[in-house]
């Protein structure tokens, strides 16, 4: 018998609209859930790049430019390389990612564009396949974040694209995203990038841990330099900082999947490769549904550059899930470890615990405390105590204060829906 159905919280626990069973999240409190953790058993960001590094597939030589050679493009396959490192040839180019947004941002559609020649003046400059997707991507940013640039016509009806553009522009609900994706991929086709829009789910900042995550939207794989790559052009157009932008360019996937899972194809996709939309997660060791819905929420609340700060720098030790289930008497503890690269930086470290429910008590929600970090013996491992006041539902918050270049951040780094018998 689970010990869910022993303990009186959880046998009156009711469930809400879309959360996940409890039982879901029990797990045996045994020394394998690290080892589980480290193995990649139970994914996380750091296990998922390994495969990915170890797994994956080099780019296809014979296709590195399809300037070049015009065939099409190969089945999804997971790319080995990061995108640091793909980026580095940006760096071997007259055209570099500064001067080639710096170029999309100038470009001001005109009232009697076609989609061929906005593209013809905003790819005249672009040497290749990547540029040219640089292009278009910096171009739909720009447009989006400077709507005033197009001004309203009387023959708007018969200037189908300068229409199209300016009410994308405009948008700033959830048609945005639909907006952006029609444009980016009109500006995909007419650069001759092949793409595969995907449908799927998605974590926004508001999903709170424990719940399925909803169909959320669609974002693209696009064929560049011989490998898939990644886009999610409505979030990176709908983006706070400049940081959460890029993140969304050519993301490798072990961190696209933090928030985004395939669900299926664009109904207009001729794809006939597959079946299984899971192949177009481009992970080497793809996530289930139910694994995607529980992994722990690294965006809590925050933004995707405050995750890529630190998702290689910080990992979680001891908790596989978004969902924490305690025991009577027994003291929670968070386990998280620095890399080398993280212990050498000023780092300050707070936690938030709230109450999330009314408690049997008739105490109502508030902040509660926890531990401040106690370093470990061993090297790089903090540990975070967490001692609920009563029975109930809560949400731990761990954040970290940071110093770079003279500029201090107050990020959001994993937050975590803890239940306390």
């Amino acid at each position: 018998m689970s010990f869910l159905e022993t303990l009186s919280y959880y046998r009156h626990y009711r469930l809400t609209e879309a959360e996940i069973p409890l039982q879901d999240y029990a797990l045996d409190h045994s020394s394998s859930i690290r080892e589980r953790l480290q193995s990649g058993q139970y994914p996380t960001p750091q296990s998922l790049a390994t495969s990915q590094r170890k797994l994956g597939q080099p780019p296809r030589e014979d296709q590195q430019q399809l300037d070049d050679v015009r065939q099409p493009p190969p089945p999804p396959f997971p790319p080995r390389r990061t995108k640091a490192e793909l980026l580095l040839q940006f760096q071997k180019q007259p055209a570099d990612i500064v001067t080639i947004d710096a170029q999309s941002a100038e470009e001001l559609p005109q009232p009697d564009d076609s989609w061929a020649s906005l593209c013809q003046r905003l790819y005249r400059r672009c040497s290749g396949d990547l540029e040219r997707l640089r292009a278009a991507f910096g171009f739909v940013c720009a447009v989006s974040n400077r709507p005033g640039r197009l001004v309203k016509t009387e023959s708007e009806l018969q200037l189908t694209v300068y229409r199209t553009l300016r009410r994308m522009a405009e948008s700033t609900d959830s048609k945005g995203e639909d907006r952006h994706s029609e444009v980016f991929a009109k500006l995909l086709s007419e650069a001759g990038i092949p793409f595969q829009r995907v449908l799927g789910y998605k974590k926004g900042a508001g999903l709170a841990p424990g719940f399925r995550t909803p169909v959320g939207g669609s974002w693209f794989a696009c064929f560049v330099r011989g490998e898939w790559r990644l886009v999610d052009i409505g979030w990176a157009a709908m983006a706070a900082d400049t940081d959460s932008r890029e993140f969304f360019f050519l993301t490798d996937p072990e961190q696209f999947v933090i928030t985004h899972l395939p669900c299926q194809l664009d109904a207009n996709s001729d794809d006939k490769s597959t079946d299984s939309p899971a192949v177009w997660q481009l992970l080497a060791r793809p996530l289930t549904k139910s694994e995607f819905d529980r992994m722990p929420v690294y965006l809590a609340g925050g933004t995707a550059g405050e995750f890529e700060r630190h998702s290689g720098r910080l990992a979680v030790l001891n908790w596989p899930w978004n969902v924490v289930l305690g025991r009577p008497g027994e003291l929670l503890e968070l386990e998280l470890q620095e890399t080398q690269q993280r212990r050498h930086l000023p780092c300050r470290y707070t936690s938030v615990l709230r109450c999330l429910s009314n408690t049997i008590d008739g105490r109502q929600p508030g902040d509660c405390s926890v531990s401040r970090p106690i370093r470990t013996d061993r090297d790089g491992v903090l540990k975070f105590k967490v001692e609920p006041p009563w029975p109930g539902k809560f949400y731990l918050e761990i954040r970290l204060l940071t110093e770079d270049d003279d500029y201090q951040y107050d990020d959001c780094f994993v937050g975590f829906a803890l239940h306390c018998q």
